[in-house]
């Protein structure tokens, strides 16, 4: 079970849109999940304090992040 992911945005029927904010130890993760203009979902999520080599990875970049991932049918 699932959604699969798409190559492009015009056969999606979903998009899930993430931004990643870092700061200096923590990173702020906000997901929405997208249909057609509507966002039907958002889930945000605070990562600090973990270990060493995990926060050293979240923080790699500096500035805040966007991605987009398109996704076909239902799950």
């Amino acid at each position: 079970m699932g959604f699969s992911v798409s190559a492009s945005q015009e056969d999606a029927a979903y998009r899930l849109n993430l931004a990643m904010t870092p700061s200096r130890s923590s990173m702020l993760a906000l997901a929405s999940l997208v249909h057609g203009n509507t966002v039907i979902a958002t889930k945000e999520a605070h990562f600090i304090n973990g270990p060493e080599k995990w926060s050293r990875v979240l923080c790699t970049h500096r500035y805040r992040a966007k991605s987009i991932i398109a996704l076909r049918g239902e799950p």
